[in-house]
């Protein structure tokens, strides 16, 4: 797998400084089926200190909220106290315990892979990239280091056909968001 050719003149291969300095946090665990909004939930797809609040300008406990609490740290949760809205742009990472070739160029290697804003994991179509993300960490976890640059290959083919319509419809901020999703960054 490349870069698709519509791509190629608009972005190039982020590197894993790329993606730590998009990042708001490290997923460390896979979800729980029994995880509350704020209860087992730190480091997983559904932690709310990496990809803000579900509820506008309240943090997850429930202990501050309001917009005149705005930027505010939550003392007991961890959650900035700031839009809904801020789950749109949010990204994560996974750190992956050895380095692996990046889907979309094999001269290159990554030793995290970045993870889509909470906005798009929350889509109907998210189910299955939740899916694919839990199983990168469990991978990386246990050590099956094929099995983690096969399933970052399948975030990236998941991916890349929604970039390359975003970038021919010229919906660029969706557009530049996703393809961080699949380590790209934009050309400047």
């Amino acid at each position: 797998m490349s870069i698709p050719s519509e791509l190629q003149d608009a972005f190039h291969i982020a590197t894993t400084c790329d993606i730590k300095s998009w990042s708001f946090g490290a997923l460390t665990a896979v979800r729980h089926a029994s995880a509350t909004f704020h209860d087992n939930v730190k480091g997983t797809l559904h932690d709310q200190r990496i990809f803000g609040p579900i509820r506008d300008f309240q943090c997850a406990c429930g202990k501050y909220s309001g917009s005149d609490c705005a930027d505010m740290i939550c003392d007991d949760c961890g959650v900035r106290i700031a839009p809904k809205s801020t789950r749109s742009n949010r990204f994560a990472h996974i750190e992956i315990a050895t380095t692996v070739e990046h889907p979309l160029d094999p001269e290159t290697t990554l030793s995290c892979f970045p993870v889509v804003p909470a906005d798009f994991l929350e889509s109907p179509s998210g189910q299955r990239l939740q899916t694919l993300y839990d199983r990168l960490i469990e991978s990386n976890m246990k050590g099956r280091y094929q099995e983690v640059s096969e399933t970052a290959a399948a975030i990236v083919q998941w991916l890349t056909p929604a970039v390359v319509v975003l970038h021919n419809w010229g919906v660029f901020p969706a557009r530049n968001t996703l393809a961080r999703g699949i380590a790209l960054t934009v050309r400047e």
